[in-house]
């Protein structure tokens, strides 16, 4: 009799919380938002629109032209051949960029997901195993367990990562992304700083004093633009990993240990 009463109490507990689970609203968890993911998601925006920015200057520099004539020698030079690496790599950076606020994007979409599957769909049925359990085989009941611990760690898999990402970011990777960060603004203003001019063809001697100092003046500024930006390189390439890290790595180490675990917990 007693059992009888324990397993009924059970029983009523368990119906409850069935209807408490089946009572919350689906838009609740579409309303689930992790301030995390949204500031990275502003950060890599931002990131992107400072690699197009730079990608654009870059560009106006390289269609730009002068026309010299010393001696009467018709020289046409491209004040941006030196940049034709540098662009190629920036406009790859950019595009990595953009992949990189689409993974974010996902991620948030999956903070919700994941929270909707784990107490929507996979904890009624633990509850409903474990009322099988409770009054007819007990097989059910460990059943009903792996499933409630499989939606337990389902329902952390974004959070877990969020933490994951946090704690590496700003223990590790912080200080390296704002100083790269802000080396790439000022190389826009320093590519932004070289003014090309076209001096006209004539064969008269001004002309010819006027194209060869023009000629000399132009090869100190691509000079002084080399020395700016011998290391734009380097900063593009740091930003590029951590972003790897970010939305590639630990994404792929955060689900492999969730199949890792479910994998245990099926054995």
């Amino acid at each position: 009799m007693k059992k009888f009463f324990k397993r009924s109490f059970l029983t009523v507990f368990i119906l409850t919380l069935l209807i408490i689970i089946f009572l919350v609203p689906r838009d609740i968890f579409s309303n689930v938002k992790s301030d995390y993911l949204d500031n990275s998601m502003q950060k890599a925006l931002y990131t992107f629109s400072v690699a197009k920015g730079l990608n654009g200057v870059i560009s106006v520099v390289q269609n730009s032209y002068m026309d010299l004539t010393p001696a009467g020698v018709g020289v046409e030079f491209a004040a941006g051949e030196i940049l034709d690496p540098l662009n190629d790599l920036v406009e790859r950076f950019s595009l990595i960029m953009l992949y990189s606020v689409a993974a974010i994007g996902v991620l948030k979409i999956l903070n919700y997901v994941d929270l909707y599957i784990s107490l929507k769909i996979l904890l009624p049925v633990a509850l409903i195993l474990f009322l099988f359990g409770i009054w007819f085989k007990e097989i059910f009941l460990k059943y009903a367990l792996k499933v409630t611990v499989f939606s337990l760690i389902l329902s952390l898999l974004i959070p877990f990562y969020t933490l994951l990402n946090y704690t590496f970011y700003d223990s590790f990777l912080k200080k390296d992304y704002e100083n790269s960060i802000n080396k790439l603004e000022k190389s826009i203003k320093d590519i932004n700083s070289i003014q090309v001019v076209k001096v006209e063809k004539k064969r008269d001697i001004l002309s010819y004093i006027t194209n060869t100092v023009t000629k000399f003046d132009l090869q100190k500024r691509i000079d002084t633009l080399k020395a700016k930006l011998k290391d734009i390189g380097n900063y593009i390439v740091n930003i590029l990993i951590i972003y790897i890290f970010q939305v590639l790595v630990l994404p792929v180490f955060t689900l492999w240990l969730f199949l890792w675990l479910s994998k245990a917990l099926m054995k």
